[in-house]
């Protein structure tokens, strides 16, 4: 975990998204299960937006979201393709991907929450 928590905090660095405090869900002693603990978490941390890929769509309860007013931003995997130097094409990048291939393009693909 200790891995995944840097690359995320040197990937914001890179991509110029701030990155205040990182939380451990396991810190919050959060008891509910699946999408209530979704809701519970974003609440607890007072986040108004839930930033989550398309298949997320398969188990999440949308209802729940609008009821406690919480922004779904759904994120599709064939929404960004992108062409570097080398005129890579992919669909479905990951952060590492992005960055090593097109960090130059960050500010029209992202945006701070």
């Amino acid at each position: 975990i200790d891995f995944n928590l840097e690359l995320l905090e040197l990937s914001s660095k890179i991509l110029q998204i701030p990155y205040k405090k990182k939380i451990l869900s396991s810190e919050l002693n959060l008891e509910e299960k699946k999408n209530e603990k979704i809701i519970k978490l974003l609440i607890k941390v007072k986040a108004k937006t839930y930033i989550t890929g398309a298949p997320s769509l398969n188990y999440l309860d949308l209802k729940d979201f609008k009821e406690r007013n919480i922004e779904l931003d759904i994120v599709k995997g064939d929404e960004l393709i992108i062409n570097s130097k080398e005129k890579y094409r992919s669909k479905n990048l990951s952060i590492i991907d992005f960055i090593f291939n097109y960090v130059d393009g960050k500010k029209k693909y992202f945006k701070a929450y």
